[in-house]
């Protein structure tokens, strides 16, 4: 008997290429990944080149079960314990200095796996393999799923050819085992996620912009899930801001405290913000504060000096208020500001460059794939004829549209025609609903504030008509 042991190691990934379907079957079915090989087929140089990247293969490292551009299942591998008849080593057998006899397994000792003679009751007789131990395969699809990008993911020494073949890291893996498990139903979506969230730590804050109904607000609300790897509610935080908000507000500013014997006095005390920097300083770990409508609050006064703490993180910067004799405020580099702002607002504070400078602005456009449903996507498209035009074969602004406005900026977001209803009468509810008291008021506001032209007032009772 071989058994191998756990070693400390970061962990790996790779990806198990099979060739057959009913090879695909037999290892799903034993929890396993057998390496076929025939000696009439294959030299014995490639046995041994694919059995050495085998032996890399640790206990813990993650694996995708992959065949003809598909990916069926992932699992980890595990210790290899097996009851053998022979202990040998790949170059005796290949050498015919060790010999089997059919039915026997056989445990290399210089590679993680075992060689199983495959009978006929197997239906691949004729050939023989190796066999890496595996947990159970999770997220198994009998078809398989399509999906591209394996090439643009290879470790350095890679060849795809390969019956195994490692990944640089764990991104495309993880991608994968989304999709796998259904997590994932969008891939360009989650991909767009994973570029700003690498945009997110790179700038440390952002602002996702859009017109309204394009779930900013729920696409802020993802990217810190998962930068947190998880809903974690003590290291988030979510606040809105409005024309009243003030530096004293969100940042630091003097209240009224009661003492023992009931006098009144006052003492300056940190904010939203100086309290949660506070906080992730002390952790060492991913804090998400994310500011919803950011842009309605007059920037410049409430941020007051921060403007320069968020762009030099871990410098102290003087605030006009000081606590304990000690003024200066720290943005740690592990706090992490996601803002969202409707750029169909224009009664909202304009944004100075000093401020633009020190945020990244991301768009978020509407977004019909994710629509739901049929009457969903029909009412979208129809709305939508109200703000753009194709013209060879390039969206444009439609007639209906005032000529200072661009329909990128005030097109009705696909979240007015997302439905949680799951029967036909459930959905036709509630897009009725959402049609006559969400939809089309809206519409007619922009026309009231000229957005939209009044030639769009035709076509606006045309849509109330719509049969949802």
């Amino acid at each position: 008997m071989c058994k191998y042991k756990v070693v400390s190691q970061d962990t790996k990934y790779w990806v198990v290429n099979g060739y057959e379907q009913k090879k695909i079957n037999y290892d799903l079915e034993n929890h396993s990944f057998v390496m076929y090989f025939q000696y009439t087929v294959q030299k014995q140089g490639t046995v041994t080149q694919t059995l050495n990247t085998a032996k890399k293969i640790k206990p813990g490292d993650k694996v995708l079960l992959f065949n003809q551009n598909k990916f069926f299942g992932h699992s980890t591998f595990i210790e290899t314990e097996v009851e053998s008849t022979l202990e040998t080593t790949l170059d005796d057998l290949l050498r015919s200095r060790s010999r089997n006899d059919d039915g026997e397994i056989v445990t290399f000792t210089d590679a993680p796996c075992i060689y199983e003679d495959l009978t006929i009751e197997n239906g691949f007789k004729g050939e023989w393999g190796q066999r890496l131990a595996l947990e159970g395969w999770e997220d198994i699809h009998e078809r398989g799923i399509n999906i591209p990008g394996i090439m643009d993911n290879l470790g350095p020494n890679s060849i795809i050819t390969n019956t195994i073949i490692q990944l640089s890291d764990n991104s495309f893996f993880d991608f994968v085992k989304k999709i796998l498990s259904g997590e994932v139903q969008n891939s360009k979506e989650y991909k767009k996620m994973n570029e700003i969230i690498d945009l997110l730590q790179y700038k440390k804050q952002i602002i996702l912009q859009g017109p309204p109904g394009t779930g900013k607000t729920y696409s802020a609300k993802k990217i810190a899930f998962e930068l947190l790897g998880g809903n974690i509610p003590d290291r988030y935080k979510l606040i809105q801001f409005h024309p009243s908000y003030t530096y004293e507000d969100f940042v630091r500013g003097i209240v009224s405290e009661i003492d023992e014997d009931g006098d009144i006095f006052y003492q300056a005390k940190n904010k939203i913000i100086a309290e949660f920097a506070e906080t992730a300083a002390a952790s060492e770990e991913n804090h998400v504060l994310i500011i919803d409508e950011i842009n309605r609050a007059n920037l410049a006064s409430v941020l007051g000096e921060l403007i320069y703490a968020l762009e030099y993180r871990n410098e102290p910067v003087q605030s006009m208020y000081d606590i304990d004799g000690d003024n200066t405020i720290i943005i740690p580099d592990n706090l992490f500001i996601i803002g969202t702002m409707n750029t169909a607002d224009r009664s909202v504070g304009h944004i100075d460059y000093a401020i633009k400078r020190r945020f990244a602005f991301v768009d978020v456009f509407p977004n019909a794939e994710v629509i739901n449903t049929v009457k969903g996507k029909e009412l979208f498209n129809r709305v939508a004829n109200l703000f753009v035009k194709v013209k060879d074969g390039i969206n444009i602004n439609s007639d209906f549209l005032a000529s200072d406005f661009n329909f990128k900026e005030i097109q009705l977001g696909h979240s007015y025609f997302l439905l949680k209803g799951r029967t036909p009468e459930e959905q036709k509810t509630e897009l009725e609903m959402r049609l006559k008291y969400e939809i089309i008021p809206i519409l007619n506001e922009y026309v009231k504030d000229g957005l939209l032209l009044e030639t769009a007032k035709e076509e606006i009772k045309k849509i109330a008509e719509f049969e949802c």
